[in-house]
């Protein structure tokens, strides 16, 4: 199946481990842009944020994984104790390649611990090449 200009609104409520487009990836994926994924931090809501590890617009965990040309706009919270603009935490070898995190911060810091405008947390080999950041 090949998507081509094709728009996706996605809505969730169901907050996870690791939290993005996709939870959790071992595979690739490649030419994708994706507009305010990351769910509102609501303090007010029976919501609960404390089981988040992971965080990224595209993939909340990349395992031995690969990300290509794919960008990230709109706004993020910073939820759980890895938080990237593009992916959360990576596991394993893992490929980012040309990828744009253009989102903007929203101000208050909900329980992040390690924070990254592509990449929140490299646990072990990450090739990071060609990325950029443009946040606020």
């Amino acid at each position: 199946m090949k998507e081509d200009g094709r728009v996706i609104r996605i809505s969730r409520k169901v907050l996870n481990e690791n939290v993005g487009l996709f939870a959790k990836c071992t595979g690739t994926i490649m030419n994708l842009n994706v507009e305010n994924i990351v769910p509102d931090y609501d303090k007010n809501t029976d919501l609960d944020y404390s089981n988040i590890k992971s965080v990224g617009a595209i993939v909340g965990l990349l395992e031995n994984g690969t990300i290509i040309n794919c960008n990230a706009s709109g706004s993020m919270y910073l939820l759980g104790e890895n938080t990237g603009g593009i992916v959360g935490k990576t596991v394993g070898n893992v490929e980012i390649t040309n990828c744009i995190n253009n989102q903007k911060t929203l101000n208050e810091i909900v329980s992040s611990k390690n924070i990254g405008g592509i990449v929140g947390y490299v646990q072990d080999k990450a090739l990071i090449n060609k990325c950029k950041n443009t946040s606020e």
